[in-house]
């Protein structure tokens, strides 16, 4: 009986001192640039109006109060954006959808929590959309995009939602291709 406790002992010993040296796996908190493609720069820097629509659960995904809560979170954190940026985008309700002259709309397309049964520290969420952007007056696709991102669980899914659509409107915006302003 000595015998297994000591083998017990060294492979636990073992174990442990080679997660010990196993550098930790670090993920970003910072989101990362949104995917995707603008096939008119220029349209985008004239600005207008802008018809969000909700993104909707994509295949795969189930359609909850959870998921449309999400939306509406893409919404808000990509209206904020917009109204404040220095470019002349104008932001639309559905009752002004007439007057709109792009229109964003996409899918929600990867919800994950951690699992419960993960013991090597996966324990972040995860969202992903991908959606386009079409001329409203004559349905010309403008842009398409991809984003996705992680998050601590207690960051909670409602604030990657609104991260995503931070994103998405850094996107439209072209912030990533504006020389930076020195007029601060």
């Amino acid at each position: 009986m000595k015998h297994y406790i000591c083998v017990l002992v060294v492979l636990l010993t073992g174990g442990c001192a080679f997660f010990h040296n196993t550098p930790a796996k670090i993920m970003p908190e910072a989101s990362q640039a949104v995917q995707g493609r603008i096939l008119d720069k220029d349209r985008f820097l004239i600005g207008g109006n802008l018809l969000l629509v909700p993104f909707s659960a994509g295949p795969g995904v189930a359609e909850t109060d959870k998921t449309e809560r999400m939306a509406l979170m893409m919404v808000k954190g990509l209206t904020e954006t917009v109204r404040s940026s220095a470019l002349r985008w104008h932001v639309l309700n559905a009752s002004d959808a007439g007057d709109a002259d792009i229109i964003l709309h996409g899918y929600i397309t990867a919800v994950r929590s951690p699992s419960k049964w993960n013991l090597l520290g996966g324990d972040r969420i995860y969202l992903a959309v991908e959606g386009k952007v079409t001329d409203a007056r004559t349905g010309d696709f403008l842009a398409e995009f991809r984003h996705s991102v992680e998050g601590r669980p207690d960051e909670g899914f409602l604030s990657l939602a609104e991260r995503i659509g931070k994103d998405l409107a850094a996107f439209i915006l072209l912030e990533k291709d504006r020389p930076e302003r020195t007029d601060q």
